[in-house]
């Protein structure tokens, strides 16, 4: 997760547990609403954790994808957070289940209308949070980020920018030189941060065959191997999903 993203997070979540009595004074229904976005490995699952952690606060999530949930389990989760507040409220992978395309597919019984009304229903109860994931949410329905008191702080996960990747690959390889660092930041370009993890790992089974420290070739031929099998990857989801890369699906 980037440093602005988590400043965001943190400040806004732990805030709002300090000002109910901002929220009542107002009138304002005092839940909060999170939707956190961008592609997978970059630390949205971690920011849950961290907020689950929160002395105090109920859990509860449900396994959208699973055939046997339906729109009565989800019901029942709302109704209990609504219960046991302070709660949180868990929703992973939703452009996974609440896409236009994800209602001609077989599985999951949790309809988007099911949703909303849990959504609008909760803002009826003090202090609950929900917070969902996704990792494309321009698929995702207009009427779940565009109605205010669904979703009140939209925030992005995105992959490490170049400065980022220095950050990360300086803090395990301090002796690198610069032509070398340049050359794992340009190579790990687009890798998420679980991607930098895994490539500096492979790195250290290549120094660990040697019994010798980790190097900047090491480095350069895991994220090479890894690109590769990414690359294989996304080209067998295309053709077992039956489409182009260059189309587009709303």
């Amino acid at each position: 997760m980037g440093p602005e993203a988590e400043t965001l997070l943190r400040r806004d979540f732990e805030g709002f547990w300090d000002r109910r009595e901002w929220f009542q004074r107002l009138q304002l229904p005092y839940r909060r609403g999170y939707l956190l976005h961008g592609p997978p490995g970059n630390g949205k699952t971690s920011a849950i954790r961290a907020m689950l952690s929160h002395k105090g606060i109920s859990a509860h999530s449900i396994h959208l994808h699973m055939p046997n949930v339906d729109d009565g389990d989800m019901l029942h989760m709302f109704e209990a957070a609504g219960s046991e507040a302070p709660s949180l409220v868990v929703l992973e992978d939703i452009d996974r289940c609440f896409a236009p395309r994800a209602e001609m597919d077989d599985g999951p019984q949790v309809h988007l209308q099911t949703l909303l009304n849990c959504l609008d229903g909760v803002a009826t109860c003090d202090g609950v949070v929900v917070v969902a994931t996704a990792n494309a949410p321009e698929v995702l329905d207009a009427a779940i980020l565009r109605r205010p008191g669904r979703f009140d702080r939209v925030i992005e996960f995105p992959n490490p920018s170049a400065d980022l990747r220095q950050k990360y690959l300086a803090g395990k390889l301090c002796t690198l030189s610069m032509a070398e660092m340049q050359a794992c930041v340009d190579k790990t370009a687009g890798f998420s941060f679980a991607q930098l993890q895994e490539s500096y790992i492979l790195a250290g089974q290549f120094a660990y065959d040697d019994d010798r420290d980790v190097t900047g070739n090491d480095l350069l031929q895991a994220a090479e191997m890894l690109k590769g099998s990414m690359h294989r990857a996304d080209r067998k989801r295309t053709e077992s999903r039956g489409f182009r890369p260059s189309e587009v699906y709303f």
